[in-house]
């Protein structure tokens, strides 16, 4: 993840300093014409990948089923969650420089594009700097620590460019911000990528690249707005005000890696037996009921263990979850949970990590009967209905 953005601050070093070279010498038309020569090579590249497959028994997801699932995950998971707020709150006072850069670059020295360049150059050697030479020797601190000073350095950063006199000062509060921003990208894509399971991580990290970027596309209009308004200083001092109060409302959001999480597959759930026919697996409602028998002296450490076993069956796919207890036998409780079909029933049971199966543990190790728990799979009526119809319709 690090050399992924150290390889686009690079760019970000070079880029505009040859960009505004071009302009300068041969106009705009040639730097949009170098940069749209420059995608050959990566669409060559992309034509020519050929990415192993992997052989699966059930059928790929839909689209929109796909999508449904993977936010519903997120919605679930608390750590993507504090991911999201933690992209949202850095972003939307952050992209102040990056917005209003062009505007310093052209107080300084007018309409110089190469000074611009010079300084969108800064930014990238920073970044550059830091991932190269400071990200590599900071690993043994915890991401939030690093997210954490990397933040206060940004936000003081943006404090001096706000009363910046010379350009030495805006070309060191620039070096500074870009070491800063590597530091927290570097860091959220980590999360991003390493904090999910297998199955949902590119759905993860696409969400996430679209909260951090819509937080700059967010932040870079309203900070062009407090600009034009009260002027570029008091646009990045409020930016940097903003970013401090952002750090301190969010500390409830805690960046923690699930690094020392086991999330591969742990499989221990047994294929159900079908004694009926299931013609149509992608469509109507499955019920899941399990039985548990419990001694209503640790009721309360049993419920406590399943509202745990509750994430776990919502973030991996079932639409509603509840647990119930029987009025007329204390020692009774039933779990229930629905998924929207068999199909993805099936696929919960791929879905599920060695980490889940020891919570799941956890709580049915509270369980007092002779035998295991006893799980049941119901399976939507109307559905059935429909299929059989359906069948006698072909037979006429």
């Amino acid at each position: 993840m690090t050399l992924f953005s150290v390889a686009i601050y690079i760019g970000l070093a070079v880029g505009p300093l040859l960009g505004g070279l071009v302009v300068a010498a041969a106009g705009p038309w040639a730097v949009f014409m170098l940069n749209a020569l420059s995608f050959v090579g990566i669409i060559v590249f992309l034509h020519r990948w050929r990415k192993p497959s992997e052989r699966k028994l059930l059928p790929p997801e839909q689209v929109i089923g796909a999508i449904r699932t993977g936010l519903r995950y997120m919605r679930h998971s608390l750590h993507v969650r504090a991911l999201f707020v933690r992209d949202f709150s850095l972003t939307i006072c952050g992209s102040a420089l990056v917005s209003l850069l062009p505007l310093l670059a052209r107080n300084e020295a007018g309409s110089n594009s190469i000074l611009f360049g010079v300084l969108m150059g800064a930014f990238g050697i920073g970044g550059m700097i830091s991932g190269l030479v400071i990200v590599p020797r900071i690993k043994k601190i915890s991401i939030e620590k690093r997210v954490t000073s990397a933040t206060i350095l940004y936000a003081v950063a943006l404090a001096v460019l706000s009363f910046q006199h010379g350009i030495i000062v805006v070309f060191a509060g620039v070096f500074a911000v870009g070491t800063a921003l590597i530091i927290i990208t570097s860091s959220l894509n980590f999360i991003a990528y390493n904090s999910v399971s297998s199955w949902v991580r590119t759905r993860v990290v696409s969400v996430h690249q679209l909260v951090y970027w819509g937080g700059v596309a967010l932040g870079s209009m309203v900070w062009g707005i407090v600009a034009e308004i009260w002027g570029i200083p008091t646009a990045l001092l409020a930016a940097s005000i903003g970013l401090v109060i952002g750090l301190v409302t969010s500390t409830r959001y805690k960046l923690k890696p699930l690094t020392d999480v086991d999330m591969t597959p742990s499989m221990h759930w047994s294929m159900p037996r079908a004694m009926i026919d299931i013609d149509d697996h992608e469509e109507g409602s499955v019920l899941v009921e399990i039985e548990f028998q419990i001694d209503p002296t640790h009721s309360h450490e049993f419920e406590s263990a399943m509202n745990k076993v509750r994430s776990i069956r919502l973030r991996d796919g079932a639409i509603n979850w509840e647990l119930f207890h029987d009025i007329e036998n204390p020692n009774r409780y039933v779990e229930m949970f629905t998924s929207e079909s068999w199909t993805e029933h099936l696929r919960q049971h791929e879905r599920i990590t060695k980490a889940d199966l020891a919570i799941e543990q956890h709580a049915i190790s509270f369980h007092t009967g002779k035998d295991p728990p006893h799980v049941s799979h119901l399976i939507s009526e109307n559905t059935s209905k429909q299929n059989h119809k359906s069948k006698k319709e072909d037979k006429v």
